[in-house]
């Protein structure tokens, strides 16, 4: 009885420590999601429309050329709107 009384006082604290909300709350990655819309640049009415890409044998040929030679051009950064 005595063991039983002590199991009891030492379980009554932990109590405490049980919540009624779950650890994860919905609301879990939202901020996230927020950011990648903010900096999400929408294409314009001319830019959804081009989406034909013509194959050049040329232009891939002198690409390759051009990086076996380490001749490749660097990317130009582009400013956003």
């Amino acid at each position: 009885m005595k063991k039983t009384l002590i199991i009891l006082a030492a379980l009554v604290p932990l109590t405490a420590c049980a919540s009624s909300q779950p650890a994860l709350s919905g609301a879990l990655g939202q901020a996230t999601a927020h950011n990648k819309e903010t900096q999400f640049v929408a294409p314009t009415e001319t830019q959804k429309q081009n989406t034909f890409i013509p194959q050049n044998a040329d232009l891939r040929r002198a690409a390759r050329e051009r990086y076996r030679k380490g001749e490749v051009t660097p990317p130009v950064n582009e400013a956003t709107q």
